[in-house]
């Protein structure tokens, strides 16, 4: 019965929440600005407003 439930407990915390928000390549720059009224793209010339826009933005180490 408990290797049952360690293996349950396991499993579920193994679990990985996939988001939709694109990935970024490496060496890609985002660019915040905070004063913004609305987000852009992240770019230079259009910025996202606010650093939770960057982070719920997916990276990847390559």
């Amino acid at each position: 019965m408990a290797r049952g439930l360690i293996a349950a407990a396991l499993a579920l915390t193994g679990t990985v929440a996939v988001t939709d928000a694109p990935a970024s390549a490496a060496g890609t720059t985002v660019h915040v600005d905070c004063s913004r009224p609305t987000a852009g793209d992240g770019s230079l010339a259009a910025p996202l407003d606010s650093i939770g826009q960057a982070n719920a933005r997916t990276y990847s180490p390559r």
